[in-house]
């Protein structure tokens, strides 16, 4: 059997995303595996709450990373970690046309986010030309990519633009403006309402 797991509840902006409701949530009951395999990371040590799961199956587990960042020493004993994909999504769809498995409505519909999210809408120095190439093919398929596009990056709730407000305002900056810093407060999460999936993002307001 395939169970779906993270160490975190799946943000409110993913939601929507066709067969979420199969993500283990935490606190679920996880049963019994023989392979573990970690999706856009490297390191166990950065699957939160799972990581001493993991740890503790080492010795009868297969760890495979399938990843598109490079590290100097991945913690995996199988993996497929390649720079050359703008996005752990990207190299997914191979392995689903390598496998000859179906590329179904759903699976377009998460490779996409998961391409936009990692590129920053396609604005990130990541991005290259197979992304391109690839995003035409989802695009062909007849997905509606400005309204999902839209969903992603065209509104965030009112928690998080308080948030950011909270954020903006405290910034400072150094070395002739060529360097924006803020540092994070409790306070900014009381007086906001938000959570820390609010700050995801928010660090591209800084960068110039």
């Amino acid at each position: 059997d395939l169970h779906c797991y993270l160490s975190d509840p799946v943000p409110a902006v993913y939601q929507g995303l066709p067969g979420v409701e199969q993500i283990k949530q935490p606190g679920d009951t996880i049963p019994e595996h023989d392979t573990v395999v970690l999706l856009d990371m490297s390191r166990v040590s950065r699957a939160g709450s799972l990581e001493s799961l993991i740890n503790r199956y080492w010795d009868q587990s297969n760890v495979i990373l399938i990843d598109h960042h490079l590290d100097e020493a991945p913690e995996g004993k199988v993996g497929f970690i390649d720079a050359g994909y703008a996005a752990t999504a990207e190299i997914m769809m191979d392995l689903f046309e390598a496998a000859e498995l179906p590329i179904t409505e759903a699976v377009v519909h998460c490779i996409y986010v998961g391409q936009i999210t990692d590129t920053g809408g396609y604005r990130f120095s990541n991005t290259n030309a197979r992304s391109h190439q690839m995003a035409a093919s989802l695009h062909e398929t007849g997905l509606d990519t400005a309204a999902i596009f839209d969903h992603i990056f065209g509104s965030i709730p009112r928690r998080k633009f308080e948030l950011l407000r909270r954020i903006l305002h405290i910034t400072a900056f150094a070395l002739d403006d060529s360097i924006a810093y803020v540092g994070e407060r409790q306070q900014d999460y009381a007086d906001s309402g938000a959570t820390r999936e609010d700050l995801d993002g928010i660090i591209n307001h800084l960068m110039h």
